[in-house]
């Protein structure tokens, strides 16, 4: 053990604690937004959320 016995050793794991911590603390995530925890989720974890989306580029070479 790393002396961190109930610590999430992840942060998808630590988000989701937290984010729960607070929901029993009052947090109505109906009133109010929580834009990246909801990207968050939809994306499947915290990796998936900030790993950098495909981007199409075209070059078009100068006219002469």
């Amino acid at each position: 053990m790393d002396g961190q016995v109930g610590t999430p050793r992840d942060y998808d794991a630590m988000l989701a604690a937290v984010h729960q911590q607070a929901v029993r603390h009052g947090l109505d995530p109906s009133d109010r937004a929580t834009p990246i925890w909801d990207r968050i989720r939809e994306a499947g974890s915290l990796t998936a959320a900030a790993a950098p989306k495909p981007l199409s580029v075209s070059i078009t070479p100068p006219t002469r």
